[in-house]
């Protein structure tokens, strides 16, 4: 995998390496277990992860476990590919901080692997987790919306009662004499946490409509917002009451 200076490889989408070669774009635990895991720790989580050779851990992203265990860096402008008949080899020369890539990954799906009874996890307030959209007004904006609307933001998805997944990016329409069109596009998903069962998912845009782009934009944030409770509340209170 490539770190985001050097391309920003993905696992699923959603996970890659940050500049720092952190593992970002997921929740995130470190495990000593080689062997298939079944049953998989309620806390202690983290969103991110260093990317260090030797390190083994587990991925939780919308419903799924991934093991990954860190092989090595992907040295930068010091491995050299050497040639013989049909074989191949690197040679590398690792100088002390010298610049990575990225990292060399093994990595598999744990099909049958279960989150632990939390007991934490049973409080009055929906829980809920937030993530991982680019756009940091959008998600700060609906997080502040949610929590208004009497939910509980969670920091990692495995301690949440709900997972809202979401993309937004926002875009100029048009404009005249007076007015700047803009758009939101929204793309979410909303997950059950016990189940690992998708409640509701929905693509959709937004417009707002003000004297500059800025503002138009933030118009269009705070409506795309309200949308989003006002479509993902109520199935929030009927799934948490079940």
């Amino acid at each position: 995998m490539h770190n985001e200076r050097n391309g920003k490889t993905f696992l699923d989408s959603w996970i890659y390496l940050d500049a720092q070669n952190n593992f970002t774009g997921a929740s995130f635990i470190s495990i000593s277990e080689t062997d298939n895991v079944t049953v998989v720790p309620a806390t202690g989580w983290t969103n991110k992860m260093a990317a260090e050779p030797g390190t083994i851990f587990i991925a939780y992203l919308k419903g799924v476990f991934y093991q990954i265990y860190v092989e090595d860096y992907i040295i930068h402008s010091s491995e050299t590919e050497r040639t013989r008949g049909d074989w191949f080899s690197y040679a590398t020369t690792i100088e002390r901080n010298t610049q990575t890539l990225g990292v060399r990954i093994s990595y598999r799906q744990l099909t049958n692997a279960k989150i632990e009874s939390n007991t934490a996890a049973n409080s009055q307030n929906p829980r809920i987790f937030v993530g991982f959209g680019d756009n940091n007004v959008f998600i700060n904006k609906l997080k502040t919306k949610l929590t208004q609307r009497g939910c509980m933001i969670i920091i990692n998805a495995p301690q949440s009662d709900f997972q809202l997944y979401l993309k937004a990016t926002e875009r100029q329409f048009n404009s005249d004499r007076t007015f700047v069109y803009c758009y939101v596009d929204v793309t979410l998903e909303l997950l059950n946490t016990s189940t690992g069962e998708t409640v509701y998912a929905d693509d959709f845009s937004q417009k707002g409509v003000s004297t500059s782009r800025d503002r138009a934009v933030r118009a269009a944030i705070d409506d795309a917002t309200d949308a989003i409770g006002e479509k993902i509340m109520p199935l929030i209170i009927k799934n948490k009451e079940q």
